[in-house]
């Protein structure tokens, strides 16, 4: 029997490690102790019999949350998953879970052995054919699709594929996949080899087949009756299209179509009556209606996997949008974008929001002052002020922006006021690696003189963590038969609102000065926005705030006109934020309403998001004694207040966005928990000591804490909530689980 290697000291223990991160006074002697025990796994994951690897893992997860990299510990997560320990596996599906991305690292793998070990395009296809004779009717209809995009954009190897796959058509017609890339291949370039335009192979094979045959075989797959509607479409199309190219066979064609015209199923006989009326009473259109087909070019708006098909820069060298469309590229020096990021650059100066005609009802984005979320609308687009990204020597580059989850849409729209065209133009942009980007092809390399006219690209980047925005650009161009290039660095972009309170980053000065640039900062973005609209000023403007302006006190009770604003970091947070939009309306005459939010309750994230499996299982409960005061407001009614708000003139000022039933955090716990089918109990509390170790003091307080808040204000106004009460919220985040 082999023993582990237990000649390694042991390893600590995560809890020891969370506690000397934590004890950490620098993020320098953060970085220091994670890189000392990580230089420790990666020794430990060496040895094959090592008897530390789900201790390791487990400490390595923690490290990957901190935002540190732990990619070496994939394939350990795998070892763990193979082993047979209970404990062994739970920890390594939740590395595979954390660590491994399908989409970036698996996907990775695949595209990068394909150009290592793909000779040609025609091996391409031989694969895939292969790949198709084998799996069988277990092919998904997308690969169907990608198989004929790949023939369609290879005209050297039409005659050659058709052939191949009327060779296999003719012997089997079981694998339905197969015999729809087959149908669609024959009947768009079934004439190739019949008529001799592809020449015959030095592979001894003597390949004469006549249009009779392929009509033959056509006619096969659509009268076989295990045939799937589908593979049936395939083949009267591909029927269709022979008509023409096949003119000794139209005749019988038309009579195909015909005896199709009654057939029970209702496409297929749709298409066979729309397909006779083409022989019969549009004959003379019907040879341009059945044209080959243009080459197959994805789309990558509606493409869901459209980051392995547009060109990227996450994770690259250099990325150019729009090399497609380039023949005469000025020669530069390649430019390591992701480098750029940790090096000085000089920037293009402050970022300015662009002026704008359109008026907007609400001037900020609602965000939820506790955790950082945007609070979602139906439509996806929040209302964000655009900003310019470079305006350098005649060239104006102004983004716009749309939102939707953790997907930020950036509309790029390229100006040139100078009195010469700018040519080859080329916009490069990279972000920092925890991020991802998407570049989209521009509509033109071309931007005329004299702000004639613009050109227009869109990028997509997902910021699934949240965290700040970076950005760099480069842009290489010919500006009058010369060379041109420019370069600049954005970090401060107008989308940052909210950066969340409740997240697991370490509380530094750096990260509270993030989360007050991205509440102040983004306000006072606002107040220059306005500023430059002139005479075209919103009517109302609509901020969010937090209760934790008022200070912590379980007896007594704040409204509206309660002091507070100077009890610690957060209130003072809140004063600051609610002062920032005061010149709006002490200066603008605009209509200002602030609302001071508790927490927040939709069943799409936020709060009930992360504790809603927990309580699922009735392993969830009151943080601490439960006893804290807990503040509360149903997303609906967030939502309601502020269209309220801007539909009502006589709401202003200070608003308590708050439900009128005061509850504490154990009523609030039981409620929700009672509220499932069948109900669960709510017996496990938090203990505060670990939300005070994970989140630390000064941010802990806004869980164990609380105040009782009363709408006196917002009642007043006459609005009426849609869910007063606990029991009414509850009800409606777990209807879709009851």
């Amino acid at each position: 029997m082999k023993f582990p290697d237990l000649s390694m000291s042991n390893p600590i223990r995560l809890r020891d490690l969370i506690r000397q991160i934590r004890s950490a006074k620098t993020a320098a002697e953060e970085r220091a102790v994670v890189q000392k025990e990580c230089a420790y796994i990666r020794d430990s994951f060496r040895d094959e019999d090592n008897a530390w690897r789900c201790r390791n893992v487990a400490k390595l997860l923690y490290v990957s949350l901190l935002g540190y990299p732990a990619h070496f510990g994939q394939l350990e997560c795998l070892k763990l998953i193979a082993s047979t320990r209970f404990t062994d596996k739970r920890i390594g599906y939740l590395g595979a879970m954390l660590l491994l991305d399908e989409r970036q690292d698996i996907h990775v793998l695949i595209t990068n052995s394909l150009k290592n070990f793909a000779p040609s395009k025609r091996w391409h296809v031989d694969q895939m054919i292969k790949v198709l004779t084998t799996a069988g009717n277990s092919v998904r209809d997308d690969i169907v699709s990608s198989l004929i995009g790949i023939i369609s954009s290879s005209p050297d190897l039409h005659g050659y594929t058709a052939y191949q796959l009327y060779k296999i058509l003719r012997n089997d017609i079981t694998q339905q996949p197969l015999v729809q890339v087959a149908s669609w291949t024959l009947g768009e370039f079934g004439d190739l080899f019949v008529s001799g335009q592809y020449e015959q192979l030095n592979d001894g094979e003597n390949f004469q087949v006549t249009e009779n045959e392929i009509v033959d075989i056509l006619e096969r797959v659509l009268n076989w009756s295990i045939s799937t509607v589908v593979t049936r479409e395939y083949a009267i199309n591909a029927l269709m299209k022979l008509s023409t190219r096949f003119p000794s066979c139209s005749d019988r064609i038309q009579s195909i179509m015909t005896y199709y015209a009654c057939n029970m199923n209702l496409e297929l006989q749709t298409r066979a009556v729309e397909y006779t009326s083409l022989f019969t009473k549009h004959n003379i259109i019907r040879p341009s209606i059945v044209e080959r087909m243009p080459v197959l070019i994805s789309n990558p708006s509606s493409n869901t996997n459209s980051n392995e098909q547009q060109e990227q820069i996450y994770n690259q060298e250099e990325n150019s949008s729009n090399d497609r469309h380039i023949n005469h590229v000025p020669p530069n020096e390649p430019v390591d974008l992701l480098k750029l990021l940790d090096e000085p650059l000089q920037t293009n100066g402050s970022i300015h929001p662009y002026e704008q005609q359109q008026k907007p009802l609400s001037s900020n984005p609602v965000t939820d002052f506790i955790f950082g979320d945007d609070i979602q609308h139906n439509h996806s687009n929040n209302i964000i002020p655009p900003m310019i990204a470079l305006d350098k020597n005649g060239l104006r580059i102004v983004f716009t922006f749309e939102r939707e989850g953790t997907i930020l849409t950036i509309h790029s729209k390229t100006t040139n006021f100078t009195q010469y065209p700018i040519t080859n133009f080329i916009f490069k942009a990279a972000v920092p690696k925890t991020l991802t980007i998407e570049l989209y092809p521009p509509d033109s390399t071309t931007i005329p003189a004299n702000n004639s006219e613009e050109i227009n690209q869109i990028i997509k980047i997902s910021n699934p963590n949240k965290e700040k925005l970076r950005m760099r650009i480069k842009l290489n161009y010919l500006f009058n038969n010369s060379p041109m290039s420019d370069e600049a660095e954005l970090n401060t972009f107008p989308e940052q609102s909210g950066a969340p309170l409740l997240s697991f980053r370490r509380w530094t000065d750096e990260y509270k000065n993030e989360v007050v640039q991205s509440r102040i900062g983004t306000t006072k973005t606002f107040l220059d926005f306005i500023r430059d609209l002139k005479d075209e000023k919103p009517e109302v403007y609509v901020s969010m705030s937090g209760v934790s302006y008022y200070k912590p006190d379980p007896i007594k009770e704040y409204t509206e006109t309660s002091e507070g604003g100077d009890y610690d970091f957060l209130s003072r947070l809140a004063r600051d934020w609610e002062q920032a939009s005061k010149p709006i309306e002490t200066t603008f005459n605009v209509r200002r309403v602030i609302l001071r939010s508790g927490a927040v309750l939709g069943s799409t994230g936020g709060m009930i998001g992360s504790m809603y499996w927990p309580f699922f299982f009735s392993l969830g409960g009151p943080i601490g004694n439960g006893q804290q005061p807990f503040p509360w407001i149903h997303l609906d009614d967030v939502c309601l207040l502020i269209i309220y708000a801007i539909q009502n003139n006589h709401v202003n000022g200070i608003l308590n966005a708050c439900a009128p039933e005061l509850i504490t955090n154990r009523d609030f716990s039981r409620t929700f928990a009672s509220t499932f089918s069948p109900p669960r109990l709510a017996i496990f509390p938090m203990p505060a000591f670990i939300m005070n170790s994970l989140l630390g003091p000064e941010r802990a307080i806004i869980a164990t804490q609380g105040q009782k808040v009363i709408p006196q204000a917002t009642l007043q106004t006459g609005y009426a909530f849609k869910y007063p009460t606990i029991k009414e919220a509850s009800q409606d985040l777990t209807k879709l689980f009851r």
